[in-house]
Parts: structure tokens; C-alpha cells; sequence
């Protein structure tokens, strides 16, 4: 972890970046950007939690694969629009920005390999989970993936004893690199809620969201942090 002075947003956000991600009561949502300046961001958000929060916490993908920028900021709605999302300036403290070298979250590693099968835009990808923690998980794969594309997945995941978990989200791609054979991939993935259709549907997330935390504990002994 290391903070790091920037006068200016453009100079450490990853030019191919489409969200800037918030954290509100502890469920983190991606936000489509419109525009960044300086010291701040313009971005569309599809639900209302957002308006009485005028502090948030959140963070995005930085330039050149050094991880990801966490920040602390004032959001304001800027207007609604014709369709059901709202835009909001988020302006943030660029004295307190700091950078994550991919270690936010403790990883955990499981005894045998765990395969796993998703769909990214349209294509079945088959990968195996090297490491997972609360906040995402490692995976190689034979397929390159994009980096800063989001994507709904679901992970089944192996218990010492019992029935096997599941856990539904999305994922964004924070990086993924080739490895010693050039047709190899390593991916990181960071967790990131779905979009919510209604309140029922944000509740029900965070109740998964304590589920793999719970998870996470019982398989492999402590508490994530």
C-alpha cells in the first residue's frame, strides 16, 4: 500500500477505463463514466444510495497494470436523465490516494485445483481458481481476457464438508498476463455487485457477500481482512 501525489486524475487512471467503482454499505458498485477531469469524475449510477451519501469510498483500475487507486470523495447528484440513471460528480481527495498492489484482501489457496466455467460476452472460458479471498480471486486460463470489462459469473466452490458453496456476482478483470508459455494466462478478478433491480435483490446480495466471508473462515481457518 502506498499513497501516491497526482495533480491531476489523468495521470494514474488507466486510459481504457469505462467505471469508477463506490462503496456504499458495504456493497461496492460499478458506475459508467461520462467524463474525468482534474480532481474529479462524471459518472451515471442506475439507483438512488448514493443521494444521501455525500461521503463515499471507493476506487479504480491504474495505469499500466500497477493494481488499483482507493480514494475518498464528495459525491453530488448532477441531474437525472431520461433514462432510470442518475449523474453524479464524485470529487476526490487526490492527497489521499492510495495504491494497491493487489494484496487487499487475504488469498486463500485450496489443496487441489478448482475449475471453473463462466461465460464472458458470449464464449464459455474455462479457467482454474489459483487463490480467492472476499474481495476476488486469481485464475489461469487459456484465454486472454480484457482488462476493465465486467462480467457476471458464478463461482461453485468445494467444502471440507457438506454441500459445495455458490456464490453469484460480478467480476471486473483487473489485469490478465501472460505467463512463461505465451498461450497461458494468469487474471485477477475483483468481486463487484451486480445490478440491482430493486431493494430486495441489494439485501440479498450483502447476505451473500457475509455468506463467502463466513465461507472463507470455516474452510481455511481465519477471518479475511
Amino acid at each position: 500500500m502506498t499513497f501516491i501525489p497526482v495533480t491531476d486524475l489523468r495521470e494514474i487512471l488507466e486510459p481504457t477505463t469505462r467505471y469508477l467503482f463506490l462503496e456504499c454499505d458495504g456493497v461496492v458498485e460499478a458506475c459508467l463514466i461520462q467524463s474525468v477531469f482534474k480532481e474529479s469524475f462524471l459518472v451515471y449510477h442506475h439507483s438512488s444510495p448514493f443521494i444521501s451519501k455525500s461521503l463515499v469510498k471507493g476506487f479504480f483500475v491504474a495505469a499500466s497494470g500497477r493494481g488499483i487507486v482507493q480514494f475518498s470523495a464528495q459525491c453530488r447528484r448532477e441531474r437525472r436523465t431520461k433514462s432510470t440513471l442518475s449523474l453524479y460528480r464524485v470529487v476526490l481527495d487526490l492527497k489521499g490516494l492510495v495504491l494497491i498492489n493487489r494484496r487487499l484482501f487475504i488469498r486463500h489457496a485450496y489443496e487441489r485445483p478448482v475449475p471453473i466455467l463462466f461465460d464472458f460476452e458470449g464464449r464459455p472460458i474455462k479457467a482454474r481458481l489459483v487463490n480467492i479471498s472476499e474481495g476476488g480471486l486469481r485464475i489461469d486460463l487459456n484465454d486472454i481476457l480484457p482488462s476493465n470489462v465486467v462480467f457476471e459469473f458464478q463461482l461453485t466452490l468445494p467444502r471440507t464438508k457438506g454441500a459445495v458453496f455458490q456464490f453469484h456476482t460480478d467480476g471486473l478483470v483487473i489485469y490478465c498476463t501472460p505467463e512463461d508459455n505465451p498461450r497461458h494466462f494468469m487474471a485477477g478478478i475483483a468481486f463487484v455487485a451486480p445490478r440491482f433491480r430493486n431493494e430486495e435483490e441489494r439485501e440479498k446480495f450483502k447476505k451473500e457477500s457475509t455468506a463467502l466471508k463466513k465461507y472463507l473462515a470455516q474452510e481455511f481457518g481465519e477471518q479475511s481482512g
